[in-house]
């Protein structure tokens, strides 16, 4: 199982297993310092691991941080300097993410997936975190709050994705995905749950970096041949090439105003060296000429000086230059071991007078422990897909033209709880919505765990189920529901809301336009099956207490029945199997489609066609491709050939939260109204859409 421990070191029969200590190492031989404040971080084998050491940017005595039996690496400071995101290495090859708190002296976040997690990148107000892991049997982007909370797979899907990084508001990212046959630069928008492609070459396109001053993503490319610098903003143009080296160059990174890139250029074999571009020119300036490699390069946080790797003196020593005056000098100057990687923080970080931390074993604190979700805001996590080639994933169009921010809406101010009357029945659950944020939350207040799978609610034309939550993550399971923990739903314009009363913790929540069920005038709440209780819109909270049903239920209107369909007149046909389990859905219309408004209801499960636009789609679907397929599997079902009648897949999704098929029979409703029931036996069914 998937955990974020809150601890502050390990310990293993006397041995330290992860632990931060402070251990001063003789200050280093080097030139003038640079004139700067702040602490630089990097990674040194001279221990014989790789582990982590500080020193202070003006250079004097430098200290070792991390203890770990393999390696520690990837040190990544907050924006406030108080924080360190780092993995460590504790088998070969599986890795975790810990964060270091220097303010408080503990490691207050460690993970354990049981899989290797790399790339960990703060979002611009330090509250999340994205990295990369390949728990789930390929790699893929998740977030998790600083405190380890809320943990969710954003890209779910069987291709490989990995290397993201924040745009400067930090409602969208960037990441590399071969999804596509090819590793191309894809789009996400965190609040619209919106993907989109933006790069689309012959040659990989990765490493993006987005700049800290607007809409522009520095990346490397391998269109031409070589690995050069190109740059390009989050609407898809321009696109600028910035770097033309005769070798291979790497290591974009931007000044803090964003105005400046520095990147390592391949002059040579085995040679490069560092050089700055201007935000969308094409004309790079080499900056150092020591005839070896220099790679790595950060910036000081007042972007006057950069820190870099250079192995000028035969291994690996961290140096520093200054930008304006070309002055160079060399900081750890270590002959029998390599330093890189550097970090630069500002003043806020300081720990040269840390003792050395008490050891002690590892104690879980509560919501510090998260399951990971078997299924996500994107498409479930699948196995990884099969070596046959035959069958590519399919291909994003790019879309030129990104919706700008929306506005952001008022913050919702929950009501407290009702008093109860002494004949009123103590509440299981309390919900707190408002219908014009749109926002919904349901929180347990009956003093102990709760099975909440049963719990299903009716409004609005709408009809959900609580598995909606366990698609999206959850870190307490719905079957044993937390005690004090809360669910929640938003409309896709809504911020995060502030946790409601009662809450002690929220362990999952959903935002779509789809779910809106609390925003007519009533809804009814069910519980296995039976109303237990009817609330109104108005009133913004609702007590419901899960063993008392309640009368007086609004009827559900049911449509009467489709007609039987011919193969002529169907606009889809619908190809399933229950063994694999694999489902295709396939326009046959001979023009586009538009889905948006279909529905699946059966064995338990009702599934909206939204879910195949979370996971990623190479067809609107709005107007879906004629002779275009979209699909779905079970978590253990590999991908699936093509039905003969299916000109291109241009999505899926797996998940075992979606198998709506897999019973006796299953519905279909296009805008609420029934456009066709299907036997599970038959394989295969017709829908005419109206």
């Amino acid at each position: 199982m998937t955990r974020f421990a809150s601890i502050t070191s390990l310990v293993l029969s006397g041995a330290v297993v992860l632990g931060i200590l402070v251990t001063p190492v003789q200050a280093p031989a080097f030139a003038q310092p640079p004139a700067q404040s702040g602490r630089i971080v990097f990674v040194s084998n001279q221990g014989g691991n790789l582990d982590l050491y500080d020193m202070a940017a003006n250079g004097g005595a430098f200290s070792q941080l991390s203890v770990a039996p393999l390696a520690d690496q990837e040190p990544a400071w907050s924006p406030d300097g108080t924080q360190l995101a780092y993995t460590t290495e504790v088998t070969p090859g599986q890795t975790e993410l810990v964060i270091f708190n220097f303010e408080t002296r503990m490691i207050t976040l460690r993970s354990s997936f049981g899989a290797h997690v790399s790339h960990p990148v703060w979002s611009p107000d330090g509250a999340r975190i994205i990295f990369a892991s390949d728990h789930s049997g390929n790699n893929e982007v998740y977030l998790v709050e600083a405190n380890g909370s809320g943990l969710v797979n954003l890209t779910a899907n069987p291709a490989d994705d990995r290397w993201p990084t924040w745009s400067p508001d930090g409602t969208q990212i960037v990441f590399q995905s071969d999804r596509d046959g090819d590793i191309e630069l894809y789009l996400l928008s965190l609040f619209g749950n919106t993907l989109a492609r933006l790069t689309n070459s012959p040659g990989p396109d990765r490493n993006p970096t987005w700049t800290p001053a607007g809409p522009g993503i520095a990346f490397i490319s391998e269109r031409s041949g070589n690995a050069d610098i190109f740059m390009i903003d989050a609407s898809g143009t321009p696109l600028v090439q910035m770097s033309n080296t005769p070798e291979n160059d790497s290591d974009p990174a931007w000044s803090p105003s964003g105005q400046m890139l520095v990147f390592s250029g391949g002059v040579g074999p085995g040679v490069t060296e560092l050089f700055t571009v201007q935000a969308y020119d094409t004309n790079p300036q080499q900056i150092t000429s020591a005839g070896a490699q220099a790679v790595e390069p950060v910036w000081s946080p007042d972007g006057q000086w950069i820190a870099y790797a250079s192995n000028a003196g035969g291994s690996f020593d961290i140096a520093a230059l200054e930008v304006a005056s070309g002055t160079q000098v060399t900081l750890t100057n270590l002959p029998n071991s390599d330093e890189r990687s550097p970090v630069w923080t500002g003043p806020a970080a300081s720990i040269g007078d840390i003792a050395l931390l008490p050891l002690a074993s590892a104690t879980p604190e509560g919501d510090a422990f998260l399951p990971i979700p078997t299924a996500t805001l994107g498409d479930a996590a699948l196995p990884a897909p099969p070596t046959s080639t035959a069958q590519l994933p399919p291909t994003l169009t790019p879309e030129p033209t990104m919706t700008a921010q929306p506005v952001l809406p008022p913050t919702l101010t929950p009501q407290p709880p009702p008093t109860l009357t002494p004949n009123m029945v103590q509440p299981d659950l309390m919900l707190y919505y408002n219908a014009h944020i749109p926002s919904f939350d349901l929180v347990n207040v009956s003093g102990r765990k709760l099975n909440l799978t049963p719990l299903t609610f009716n409004g609005n034309g709408i009809f959900i189920g609580t598995d909606i939550w366990v698609s999206a993550g959850m870190s307490s399971s719905l079957k044993t529901f937390a005690e004090g923990g809360c669910l929640a739903l938003w409309g896709l314009d809504a911020t995060m809301q502030p946790m409601p009363p009662g809450c002690q913790h929220r362990h999952g929540w959903w935002g779509s336009d789809t779910v809106l069920f609390w925003t007519g005038n009533t809804f009814t709440v069910y519980y296995n099956s039976a109303p237990v209780a009817i609330c109104e819109r108005d009133a913004g909270s609702c007590p419901v207490s899960l063993s008392t049903p309640v009368s007086a239920v609004p009827p559900t209107v049911q449509a009467p029945a489709a007609a039987p369909v011919s193969a002529s007149d169907a606009d889809l046909l619908l190809v399933y199997n229950t063994y694999a389990p694999a489902f295709d859905l396939i326009n046959m219309s001979g023009r586009q489609l538009n889905l948006t408004p279909l529905r699946f209801y059966g064995n338990n499960y009702e599934v909206d066609s939204e879910l195949w636009e979370w996971a990623g789609m190479s067809s609107d679907l709005g107007s879906f491709a004629a002779g275009g397929c979209l699909s779905f599997w079970g978590l253990t079902t590999t991908m699936q050939p093509l039905p003969p009648e299916c000109r291109h897949r241009h999505g899926w999704w797996g998940s075992d939260d979606v198998v709506f098929w897999t019973g006796g029979t299953f519905t279909v409703t296009y805008r609420g109204a029934t456009v066709g029931t299907c036997e599970t036996n038959t394989g295969r069914c017709l829908i005419r859409l109206p």
